[in-house]
């Protein structure tokens, strides 16, 4: 496990079975942020932690895991989707944060280090996991279609999604 900080950010980048992931807590807003990103920079779940100490959720996090394991420090680097910027084709995507009215933004929104364009990027874990965690938000017959043709409901998500954003110039990252 290999632990950085920087300010007011911890990473944690460890194995979770034989996926590598990166868990990252950061202070914004006064509230702890928790990110978990695959091996390639995407998002995978973003939460709301309750507190604002950064030890205290490594602490708890550490907590959870079945074993004791040998952190190494070492220095911080900034996250970087391992893809490249539909604006500029550079390689240099970081994800972008900003929560309104303590609520975690919905899609991860990245920007271009190099040419400073906004895009976003969903994984269909990502949309999945979005989906089945808030089940309160959609209608009957949406969760009846959930039910009866996953793979046909999140597609026609998936499409609603990319038309939202295109309307707002944000370019989708494939």
């Amino acid at each position: 496990m290999l632990l950085s900080r920087q300010a007011e950010k911890l990473k944690v980048e460890y194995n979770d079975g034989a996926d590598k992931r990166i868990k990252l807590f950061e202070v914004v807003n006064n509230k702890i942020l928790e990110t978990i990103f695959d091996c390639d920079g995407a998002v995978m779940r973003i939460s709301i932690l309750q507190g604002s100490d950064l030890e205290s959720a490594l602490s708890e996090f550490l907590n959870l895991l079945p074993e004791k394991i040998d952190k190494l420090e070492r220095t911080f680097e900034e996250i970087k989707l391992k893809k490249q910027c539909p604006h500029c084709d550079s390689d240099n995507l970081v994800r972008e944060i900003h929560i309104e009215k303590n609520q975690v933004p919905i899609a991860p929104i990245y920007e271009c280090k190099n040419c400073g364009g906004r895009s976003y990027h969903l994984t269909p874990e990502y949309l999945q996991y979005l989906v089945l965690s808030h089940k309160e938000l959609f209608e009957e017959q949406e969760l009846h279609q959930l039910k009866t043709n996953e793979k046909e409901f999140f597609n026609e998500l998936s499409e609603y999604i990319v038309r939202i954003f295109a309307s707002k110039r944000i370019k989708r990252i494939r």
